[in-house]
């Protein structure tokens, strides 16, 4: 998710310039809201294996290097 991160804002930045309706803060802060809240999503079902264990069932270690992948993708 990372790696396509920067060519998302990319994206988002051409549609501000060219998109009509996108051309405002407002639209934009609030498509950016989206992808985030998006990003939190899919954080949040690669720790829990989409839904299906909760953390405390899980392997110490795993959880602990899959909470930093999080981390490092919010620090991104």
């Amino acid at each position: 998710m990372r790696d396509s991160l920067v060519s998302l804002l990319q994206t988002v930045r051409l549609i501000y310039s060219v998109s009509r309706y996108y051309n405002t803060s407002e639209r934009t802060s609030s498509l950016m809201i989206k992808i985030t809240n998006q990003m939190i999503i899919a954080c949040r079902d690669y720790v829990t294996k989409r839904g299906r264990e909760v953390i405390w069932g899980q392997d110490r270690v795993a959880v602990r290097s899959r909470l930093k992948h999080c981390l490092r993708l919010n620090k991104y």
